[in-house]
């Protein structure tokens, strides 16, 4: 019977992919669990080698079209079979047998819905990997702390030194593990969110359905970020505030509502200053951000025109 899941989901990484496979063969139980790898419509078409290595060890899956991290993560679960599903980054490694004990995790505490690990990067720091929901009060500080504002008691779980369980808002999907019923309840990720955010998006929906989502103090990952939208500063920067507006429009009804728009345009605004002031630093870096943030203070715009007219 197949308990566990582990969802791969490429975008041109494919030795990234590569190195994640060799230490996910180091350790999982092959009887129990399944790896599955879809490839999201890379550009590069090197996953086939790698696909020929790991012949018979997982199921890889080409699709000609990029569905975002959702889409392709949603693709993944509908051919996967555990009743536990562990959506994982391609720039990780695994460097301890952790899929064991986060299955016991789930059988012995059923409350748990969502479970995110501690990850480590290469410098063997603790990534900032757990968050809040965002609240008017924290969109509001937000424009204060451009980098995000985190809370001491976040801090303190993601640095404890034993083993624990922590609740918390929403974990990471570089290392995602969740109930199979209750990812299919949620009906998976919002495919309308093509990259950022739609872990915060899916745990609050889970969350609203009575579910619960924890932070497990055990490190056994490295996440090596070697996303690919992160070389190109203008992409990395409208995906990820397009995905935030999303986020805001579909959960903020009313005045709120006006209110979270109004002051994400403040902090699309405050970003413009400082990346402005930064170009005699860094100028390639510095003009893809400008650019970025002037695509999303357009929407931002129309989106606060559009709600005024709709008489939200």
């Amino acid at each position: 019977m197949i308990r566990l899941s582990i969802i791969l989901v490429n975008y041109n990484l494919a030795p990234e992919a590569d190195v994640c496979l060799e230490s996910l063969d180091k350790y999982i139980d092959r009887g129990t669990t399944e790896v599955i790898v879809v490839d999201n419509g890379s550009t590069e078409k090197n996953l086939k080698e790698v696909a020929n290595k790991y012949s018979g060890k997982a199921s890889f899956y080409f699709i000609e079209k990029n569905l975002g991290f959702g889409g392709g993560n949603n693709y993944g679960a509908s051919k996967a079979n555990g009743e536990i599903l562990c959506l994982l980054n391609t720039d990780t490694v695994i460097e301890r047998n952790i899929f064991s004990e986060v299955i016991e995790l789930f059988d012995r505490h059923p409350e748990i819905t969502v479970l995110g690990p501690r990850l480590k990067n290469l410098e063997n720091i603790t990534e900032y990997s757990i968050g809040e929901f965002p609240t008017t009060g924290s969109e509001f500080l937000r424009i204060f702390s451009p980098g995000g504002r985190k809370s001491d008691a976040y801090l303190q779980n993601l640095s404890s030194g034993e083993p624990k369980l922590f609740p918390v808002d929403w974990v990471t999907g570089a290392a995602f593990f969740v109930r199979r019923d209750a990812f299919d309840k949620a009906k998976g990720f919002d495919e309308n969110i093509f990259m950022y955010n739609e872990e915060t998006d899916l745990c609050k929906r889970i969350t609203a359905a009575g579910g619960r989502v924890y932070f497990y103090s055990s490190d056994g990952i490295i996440h090596i970020k070697s996303v690919s939208s992160r070389k190109n500063y203008y992409l990395f920067t409208v995906r990820s505030y397009e995905s935030k507006l999303y986020y805001l429009e579909k959960h903020f009804n009313g005045m709120e509502g006006l209110i979270v728009r109004k002051m994400l345009g403040v902090q699309v605004l405050v970003q413009m200053i400082l990346w402005f002031l930064l170009i005699p630093f860094y100028p390639s870096r510095s003009i893809g951000k400008l650019k970025g943030f002037g695509n999303i203070f357009a929407k931002i715009v129309r989106s606060l025109f559009n709600f005024k007219l709709l008489g939200r």
